[in-house]
């Protein structure tokens, strides 16, 4: 008599070892089928398998390689082509359901053993081997052009403005996943090894050794992951809703760099009213920079002679954990202008100055990139009317740095 399906009951369980796994697959379907959980339709969702609660049975499950992965973004749900459904069913075997690189089938009874020779399936994983490869060679790309990002420029200041602890969460995210790569090669490599020598698989394997470790794995990486992201959405509503940033005439700390209000002596300051976006500063601390400051000036210079220049200041200031630090920081800040605005690049002549390095160009405005000790600084200055001579300001930043 047939089960109706609305009275099928359902259990998730969470594997016990990963989906290239073969022989661990096998045994723990099998298993599990003994106990009246049998692998139903639904296959695998969200990485738990989905099994129908029935009676005890005897069943043998088996690996297939599929021609193609299965995934989460796959265009199908990965199922074999029904050639080769319907040859297998014709042995006995009925396909169940498809998990990464695997189609599972089933059989009971006295159906004939899927796979009979051990040289022939070793053929059949070779595209397997040579999927689980390709996905090591491009983990490996990523974590080698992941530090190259630092000649281009950015990697640094990056890592401080949205955090460290941020970025060193992702390295860890894709390390753990080198390491499913690694392991998941090293081991079909030895399963090919063996089935080229003429051994079968173990369809008893011991699933039980390893489970604790799998899934401890499993979830940590989920944590991880859901970690990563979820911090990733609260970094960038931060930077959406600007929290952090105020207004410099509610700012009452001080201010450890020169301003507008510093470039010419006995000049009078008047900030521009009613702009949105300027006389701001954003003030963030990082393990690499313990202060980090945004800082967006907009106003006008009444100099003593009567003249008025009207302008702006750009400034990112750092004071880093350490002197080296704050070198590698601020040639990297002047390279990436160079890379970002090589067209326009343009060198400056700098001034006798104190800092122990200067960069001095202009991109779109004039632009200065000083280092002393631990702290950076990069200002850009555009201006209006009367102008202050580069040599000027750029003087005056170096001596309030």
């Amino acid at each position: 008599m047939r089960t109706d399906p609305d009275q099928i009951r359902h259990a998730w369980r969470f594997p016990p070892c990963p989906a290239y796994d073969v022989e661990g697959t096998e045994s723990w379907l099998s298993d599990m089928a003994a106990q009246g959980l049998v692998l139903g339709k639904d296959g695998f969702f969200a990485g738990f398998a989905i099994f129908e609660r029935r009676e005890s049975a005897a069943m043998r499950y088996r690996l297939s390689a599929a021609s193609k992965s299965a995934g989460l973004f796959s265009p199908d749900d990965g199922a074999p082509d029904e050639q080769e459904v319907a040859l297998n069913q014709a042995y006995g075997w009925a396909y169940v359901a498809t998990r990464g690189d695997f189609h599972i089938y089933a059989a009971s009874g006295d159906a004939v053993e899927l796979h009979t020779d051990p040289v022939v399936q070793a053929m059949a994983l070779k595209c397997v081997e040579k999927r689980m490869r390709g996905g090591l060679i491009w983990l490996i790309l990523w974590l080698a052009i992941y530090p190259l990002c630092c000649v281009w420029g950015g990697f640094l200041q990056g890592m401080i403005e949205t955090g460290t602890w941020f970025y060193l969460l992702g390295a860890l995210l894709v390390l753990s996943a080198l390491g499913t790569e690694i392991a998941q090669l090293r081991y079909m490599n030895g399963l090919r090894r063996r089935l080229r020598d003429g051994q079968q698989p173990n369809h008893q394997k011991d699933w039980r050794a390893a489970r604790g470790r799998f899934q401890a794995e499993g979830i940590g990486f989920v944590l991880l992951a859901l970690v990563w992201f979820g911090a990733r959405i609260h970094l960038w509503n931060d930077a959406v809703m600007e929290v952090g940033r105020v207004d410099l005439a509610q700012y009452d700390q001080p201010i450890p760099f020169a301003t507008m209000a510093d470039f010419a002596p006995g000049s009078v300051y008047t900030a521009e009213k009613g702009m949105t976006y300027s006389n701001k500063i954003w003030v963030k601390s990082d393990i690499l920079a313990p202060v980090a400051i945004e800082f967006d000036q907009a106003g006008s210079l009444r100099l003593p002679d009567g003249q008025t220049v009207s302008g702006g200041l750009d400034v990112r200031y750092y004071q880093t954990a350490s002197p080296w630090l704050a070198k590698v920081l601020a040639q990297e800040l002047a390279r990436r202008d160079w890379h970002s605005n090589q067209k326009r690049y343009q060198p400056l002549d700098l001034p006798q100055l104190t800092a122990q390095q200067a960069y001095g160009y202009a991109a779109l405005f004039p632009t200065v990139v000083l280092q002393k000790g631990d702290r950076v600084l990069r200002a850009t200055f555009y201006q209006t009317g009367a102008q202050i001579p580069y040599a000027q300001w750029v003087q005056a930043l170096d001596a309030g740095l």
